[in-house]
């Protein structure tokens, strides 16, 4: 037996795996201004600042600003938010 013959065969299946565009970025949502004012009021009767509420769910204070003013953020944020605040709110997009 030669050297060539005791050396293992090595196969390699390459697998493709199905991305989706969606698990790609996250998703992002806008709330409208009932539910934006519903987040604002919720905050303020629990006494809590713009900055309490971002260090609650660990994000920036502008996460929350945006997210109060119904600019995009990311669904998870407004989940978090929701959490927090103990509402439940829709978004648009």
């Amino acid at each position: 037996m030669s050297e060539q013959d005791t050396k293992p065969l090595i196969i390699k299946k390459h697998v493709k795996k199905s991305v989706k565009q969606e698990d790609e970025q996250p998703k992002l949502i806008k709330l409208d201004a009932r539910s934006a004012k519903i987040v604002v009021h919720a905050r303020e009767n629990m006494k809590m600042t713009q900055k309490d509420l971002a260090g609650k769910i660990n994000k920036p204070v502008g996460v929350v600003r945006d997210a109060e003013k119904g600019v995009e953020v990311e669904r998870s944020v407004v989940e978090m938010i929701e959490g927090v605040l103990g509402v439940k709110v829709q978004g648009g997009k």
